[in-house]
């Protein structure tokens, strides 16, 4: 029987992004159920697309065998009462759209509109018609995806297939309407889908290629260039391949092409050897700072693979160099086998996935013989194999055996970059392998970004013997390698340090990625400050503050105030009543950053400045 709203229109249900049900009337999320439990019991049933779900496949759903209600089908049925009475509540026969059968319970897909199914259906279509006429059944797709499937159970088992089943159809969509957008001459939306496409899956040749082309059509062929590059860079890394012939092809085609259009903001003439001429006796960009820090850290594991076994965690932001902070850790005579693993955000929802793929390189990297081989092939056919919450005891116990295998080989670092994108399973699993080899010559060791992680992220469960937490460069670490200078214009950003020091034993020219660093730095400081800064660069050295204050239409005060703030932060530094930039290289690569229209705008104000301004 069908079931509608008020007004006649059948109530809506969300399953991207938190779980929502939207009436004429009234809107329930995650909080409106009656509790986790029977919110969780709408989500299977959901899931199920109207399918019947016996009670014994939600206990066994809802509940690990140790927390097992004594009598689970009263329970469940408790629950679903719940359920149903804040339906009730909420929508016109909402109550209705649980039904019971015979030990089980199903959701009337009849009665609701639900998000999947129009995405599903629209995808459907789109494939049995030409790109043209697909892309906006594409974009209408997309545009329903506020989210990952369930955000409101990012951990929950029974979500995880589910969730990885969709991410792949929405990175197919996003790569389908990318390339619909560059037939159709739209390259801007083509890139953009493009890059959304490699936010899912960082090692998408498709999505790289679909992004270059556009690029080099747009007449941003470096762009395109460096594109493709870092492609080749991600597979060898992530996956140890070589890209596909058809982005070799696409890579040489664009290397025979002229340069970048004239529109593109250029870097590349900068030589930032004339702003730092003290880096000419260094003969490489050698690691700079860290010391104590890397100290600290080669300690930890010395004692680790001594005997006492044990955990290192690197904790950084994006950019303060996690991975180069492992490599100088490593970079000494630690006389162990380092087996390292990069977890992928495109494997969060694969149970085990970040685990097995490193015992995979640690049954080739430890030379292991044939039977040690074969335990631990055993052990990774059982995981993929599949697994439910009885299993996952199993599972986690024959990790005790894949440790004692391990131990054989001592000493040995298992290091895994990117921690944060591990899934939960494995994060377990690396936990006990930790415990199992306390008081072994074997050590673990991870990186991660704390950003965004949920208190209940199970990395905050973890027991280190040492976590390192990584910031920008202090002073004392570039002064100490004469470089006070460059702290001075990077903020000790280790990206920027890295790129001043690489393009100074280079070419010379700095990459783009230089100016982006700066622009995130200053831009923290307020729109204030950026605006300031940005316009500074255009007028004579050293700045004058009432010039400057007229150019902005600020008044003087503020603007002082704003350029003392900036001599604090060591930006700026005060000659008498002017301020200066304190190194040349922040003030140049801003100014070749600002566009054409923002320069004409602030010679006309120097214009009438000069034209107003009282004669000393």
């Amino acid at each position: 029987m069908e079931r509608g709203t008020s007004d006649g229109q059948l109530p809506r249900t969300f399953l991207f992004g938190p779980l929502v049900i939207q009436g004429s009337l009234s809107r329930i999320g995650p909080r409106d159920f009656g509790g986790r439990k029977p919110k969780q019991i709408l989500e299977i049933l959901l899931l199920a697309r109207g399918r019947h779900v016996s009670k014994d496949i939600l206990a066994d759903l809802l509940w690990n065998d140790d927390e097992l209600p004594e009598n689970p089908d009263s329970t469940i049925e408790t629950y679903v009462a719940v359920l149903r009475r804040h339906l009730r509540a909420a929508l016109p026969d909402g109550a209705l759209l649980i039904q019971t059968l015979a030990g089980a319970y199903r959701f009337d897909y009849e009665g609701v509109s639900v998000d999947v199914e129009r995405f599903d259906g629209l995808l459907a279509e789109a494939g049995r018609r030409p790109p043209a006429d697909a892309l906006p059944l594409l974009e209408a797709a997309l545009a329903l995806v506020t989210g990952d499937l369930l955000e409101d159970e990012p951990y929950a088992e029974w979500t995880l297939g589910h969730r990885a089943e969709y991410r792949e159809k929405v990175l197919q969509a996003l790569l389908d309407a990318s390339a619909a957008h560059a037939s159709a001459g739209n390259r801007r939306l083509a890139i953009a889908h493009a890059n959304k496409a490699l936010s899912l899956d960082n090692t998408n040749e498709r999505a790289y290629r679909l992004a270059a082309s556009s690029l080099g059509a747009e007449g941003f062929r470096e762009k395109a260039f460096r594109m493709l590059s870092l492609c080749e860079r991600v597979l060898d890394r992530e996956l140890g391949v070589e890209p596909e012939p058809e982005t070799i092809a696409l890579r040489e085609a664009l290397a025979r092409s002229p340069g970048l259009r004239g529109g593109a903001i250029e870097l590349v003439d900068l030589d930032v050897r004339e702003f730092f001429p003290s880096l000419a006796s260094q003969a490489s960009p050698a690691f700079v700072g860290r010391r104590a820090e890397i100290n600290a850290a080669r300690e930890a594991l010395r004692r680790a693979l001594s005997g006492a076994g044990g955990m290192l965690l690197i904790e950084g932001h994006t950019g303060m160099g996690k991975s180069r902070f492992i490599d100088e850790v490593l970079d000494t005579n630690l006389a162990a086998s380092v087996i390292r693993t990069t977890c992928f955000i495109s494997e969060q929802t694969v149970s085990y996935a970040a685990i097995v793929a490193s015992l995979r390189r640690a049954a080739r990297g430890l030379r292991m013989d044939a039977t040690d081989a074969a335990s631990l092939a055993t052990f990774v056919a059982g995981v993929e194999d599949g697994h439910t919450k009885s299993r996952d005891l199993l599972i986690l116990a024959a990790l005790n055996t894949v440790a004692a295998v391990v131990r054989d080989y001592a000493p040995v670092i298992f290091v895994f970059d990117d921690l944060h994108n591990a899934d939960r399973k494995s994060i377990e699993a690396i936990d006990v392998l930790r415990r199992a080899w306390e008081g072994e010559r074997v050590a673990v060791a991870g990186a991660y970004r704390p950003d965004g992680l949920a208190p209940e992220h199970p990395i905050w469960q973890l027991s280190p013997s040492l976590t390192v937490r990584l910031g920008p460069l202090s002073e004392e670490d570039l002064a100490g390698a004469g470089l006070r200078e460059l702290f001075l214009t990077t903020g000790g950003q280790p990206t920027l340090v890295t790129n001043c020091l690489q393009a100074h034993q280079g070419s010379g020219r700095l990459a783009e990625t230089s100016l982006e660093v700066i622009r995130a730095q200053f831009g923290g400081w307020g729109t204030l400050s950026y605006s300031l800064i940005e316009t500074a660069t255009t007028l004579g050295q050293p700045i004058d503050p009432e010039e400057l204050a007229f150019v902005a239409e600020l008044d003087r005060g503020l603007v002082i105030a704003e350029l003392e703030r900036l001599g604090e932060r060591h930006v700026l530094k005060q000659v008498g009543e002017r301020f200066e930039f304190a190194a040349a290289l922040t003030r140049e690569l801003l100014l070749r950053a600002l566009s054409p229209a923002r320069r004409r705008l602030t010679e006309q104000r120097l214009a009438r400045f000069a034209g107003v301004a009282p004669v000393s």
